[in-house]
């Protein structure tokens, strides 16, 4: 009985299911990349990376409405309507903390307006401008008609994508991060399958891009399914006007605030990769993506034990529990650390073992741009996961963090690139986080909840920094 419990605890537990949803996903590195880089030609396999470069700009298509809305349903889930009771420096204990129907259903109608939206500007870019940065890369490829018309199913695929969002949205909100990643974990694991069989029968760039985006239509369909079949009375949603304008108020400025935010950071980290295939040798340009794509699977998985709790860390502050909310937040942050951390050194000390057992084609980051990604990431982790934190108050500061970050960014990148060529993007990115992004968002977060630096990070974020800056060293 008692294993029973146990069992159903780890479930049910949002860090454990975001983890293992995240696991199985990284079956793309573990499992599906040593394939592909033994299998495919170096030109295939930047152009896997592009491909797989442009899903990782899902949430800067998403404009910042997916954190947005979020936040906004998981209000609803502890009855606050009034948001500028979060934004005041005297908070009260909120007692209503029923779930509030006419408040889900009137957030999700808008929701479907705003995506609606969202699906044709994102359709409209690929199109356009994402047609033009792939030009060179499928000129570059195996067979460019096939990678013509890969990239012409990706364009009618991606916008559905972005459109199943808006479930995502809805599960999160409520607090079913479990039931969600759980399906996830399923889909991900018929996903690597099937992509490992067709490497393994008949390697080849195209069907492999073209089998991973169909997994993806069918998970939008399940998350559709999963969230009409639990809160049916979506289906007969109607809008109340009032409301509506009052969440739309709040909302839209917050949303573009935070889309504008994560396009002038995570934009144009992998806006990295896509300008550099422009100016880079094949060679060289396979060698970054991988780092870059490596770094950031390390970073997506570590963070599960914070973002998984986002929703919940909301509803704390929606209640005015700030101590409740410090204090699960900074145990959660600790073990973000930890685990990117041990992921990051794991591949600095196996790549070469690995790379050579596999006989890649791919050259893997030389140690100083792979410890200056590692450092850079770390950095943006400790300021994003504040950012976050602060961000459950419905204040938005993303726009003018990451503004002034990325023109940081941008800047010290043009400078740079001269003197130092590649290495000059992760120095600029951690040079841009220290000199704002990462002071600023932890200072906002810090006087919200009422602690000090030394206090929440001497056991936190300092001993990592720490570590990260003598492997750079040494």
């Amino acid at each position: 009985m008692e294993l029973a419990s146990i069992y159903k605890k780890l479930l049910n537990s949002p860090t454990i299911t975001t983890w293992t949803s995240f696991l199985t996903k990284s079956f793309s590195i573990t499992i599906i990349l040593p394939l592909i880089l033994n299998k495919l030609s170096v030109n295939d396999v930047n152009l896997w990376y592009l491909f797989t470069g442009v899903l990782g700009l899902q949430m800067i298509l998403d404009a910042g409405f997916g954190s947005a809305f979020v936040r906004v349903i998981a209000y609803g889930t502890v009855g606050m309507r009034n948001f500028e009771i979060l934004k005041s420096e005297h908070r009260i204990e909120n007692n209503s903390c029923d779930f509030d129907n006419e408040f889900i259903e009137t957030t999700y109608l808008l929701m479907l307006k705003v995506y609606r939206i969202l699906f044709w500007a994102c359709l409209l870019i690929l199109i356009s401008v994402g047609s033009y940065i792939f030009s060179r890369p499928i000129g570059l490829s195996t067979s460019p008609n096939f990678g013509w018309l890969t990239w012409t199913i990706f364009v009618i695929s991606f916008p559905i994508i972005i459109w199943g969002n808006v479930y995502i949205n809805i599960l999160q909100g409520t607090q079913n991060i479990p039931l969600l990643r759980r399906w996830d974990t399923l889909f991900n694991l018929l996903n690597s399958l099937s992509c490992v069989l067709l490497l393994i029968i008949s390697p080849n760039v195209y069907l492999l891009i073209i089998v991973n985006q169909f997994w993806l239509i069918i998970g939008t369909l399940r998350n559709y399914f999963l969230v009409h079949k639990k809160y049916n009375f979506l289906k007969k949603s109607t809008s109340n006007n009032i409301l509506e304008n009052n969440i739309r108020k709040n909302l839209i400025p917050s949303a573009l605030k935070s889309g504008v935010g994560i396009l002038m950071s995570q934009g144009i980290v992998q806006a990295s990769g896509f300008i550099y295939a422009q100016l880079a040798s094949p060679d060289a340009l396979a060698s970054y993506l991988l780092g870059l794509n490596l770094i950031q699977v390390i970073r997506n998985f570590s963070q599960a034990p914070f973002y998984s709790r986002l929703p919940e860390l909301t509803t704390y502050t929606g209640k005015g529990n700030i101590e409740k909310l410090a204090a699960v937040a900074h145990k959660n942050m600790f073990r973000v650390y930890l685990t990117y951390s041990i992921l990051f050194f794991c591949i600095t000390i196996l790549h070469d073992p690995i790379f050579k057992l596999i006989n890649s084609n791919v050259v893997f980051p030389d140690h100083t741009l792979w410890g200056l990604l590692g450092l850079a990431f770390l950095v943006d982790r400790f300021g994003a996961m504040h950012l976050q934190l602060y961000s459950t108050t419905n204040h938005i500061i993303w726009h003018t963090l990451n503004g002034v970050t990325g023109i940081l960014m941008i800047a010290l990148s043009l400078i740079l690139y001269p003197l130092l060529d590649i290495i000059a993007f992760p120095i600029s990115m951690l040079l841009s986080y220290i000199l704002f992004y990462s002071w600023y968002a932890p200072y906002k977060s810090y006087k919200f909840m009422k602690v000090s630096f030394l206090s929440y990070e001497k056991l936190g974020f300092l001993p990592y920094l720490l570590l990260f800056i003598g492997n750079l060293i040494l």
